[in-house]
């Protein structure tokens, strides 16, 4: 799956996706504003449900080999990371997550993390961003199913535009009552999927040049923000400007904010996010400790 502009995007959500460790003043209100991360990761949930099931609507793939792409794109990076912090907690071993005795708690917990499921199931992940990675695999799982069991190629646009949003609202609605609970996150990933089709839709209002209004505008008043507002009151202006950005890629994709994303040293640096965003890990746990 390629989609350069899209790559833009997730090179500019990196930074604000890795839960940096606070630190005084104005760097601890940027901290708590970020969510440790939450905010990016909840960007790159958004294109991962746009990419993913946009995909799966043009392109119908054989589950097993859909899925067998899919598990590439995740485990060699990840399985290589793993093995690093296997090495680090074997030569560090005071400042191991690994639950004693081994060969019970502590194989269960490794082979837990293998499976990737510290995020959805309420497991510490040995790797602390790790975490994301177990939504993205239910989400893996679950667009096939919901396309192909719906048989969602035969509805209407509005069909799906309406069963998306109903979904969406209904993970937000359940959610916001628990917020310990993974249905936010769900939410995010089916509003990519609503969000490929609103842009498929010829009906979709066009507003050229808003993204870019948006990227310029984001950085400076984000900073006048925190200055007088709180930290969750100025989330919800920088996830506006993230969804004017996202709106004017897929609904006008000759735009300039669209061109200005699919610049080559951007499409670079995203292709090899995730690679960084899993390596920084190590630096994370070293600062939590």
């Amino acid at each position: 799956i390629r989609d350069y502009k899209v790559t833009g995007v997730q090179t500019c959500a990196l930074p604000i996706s890795l839960p940096w460790t606070p630190g005084q003043g104005s760097v601890q209100r940027l901290f708590a504003l970020l969510d440790r991360g939450a905010l990016g990761v909840d960007l790159l949930f958004l294109l991962s449900g746009y990419l993913i099931y946009g995909s799966l609507m043009r392109h119908p793939l054989p589950f097993d080999r859909y899925l067998a792409r899919r598990l590439l794109r995740i485990y060699p990076t990840f399985l290589a990371v793993f093995l690093l912090y296997m090495l680090l907690m074997w030569l560090f071993p005071q400042r191991s997550k690994i639950p004693q005795p081994f060969w019970t708690a502590g194989a269960w917990y490794l082979l837990a993390n293998l499976a990737l499921l510290p995020g959805v199931v309420p497991i510490p992940p040995l790797m602390v961003v790790a975490w994301s990675l177990s939504y993205e695999l239910v989400a893996y799982l679950a667009w096939p199913v919901l396309i192909e069991g719906l048989r969602l190629r035969s509805w209407s646009r509005g069909g799906r535009i309406l069963l998306l949003a109903a979904g969406t609202m209904a993970f937000l609605r359940w959610g916001a009552s628990q917020p310990e609970q993974p249905l936010i996150k769900f939410a995010v990933l089916l509003a990519g999927g609503l969000l490929w089709e609103v842009g498929q839709s010829p009906l979709a209002p066009r507003v050229p040049g808003c993204g870019l209004i948006a990227l310029l505008a984001v950085a400076p008043l984000t900073s006048w923000l925190l200055m007088t507002w709180e930290p969750r009151v100025v989330q919800r202006w920088i996830l506006l400007c993230l969804f004017l950005v996202v709106y004017d890629l897929v609904t006008t994709p000759e735009s300039v904010t669209a061109r200005l994303l699919s610049s080559r040293w951007l499409r670079h640096v995203g292709l090899v996010s995730y690679s960084f965003y899993l390596i920084h890990s190590v630096e994370i746990g070293r600062a939590h400790v």
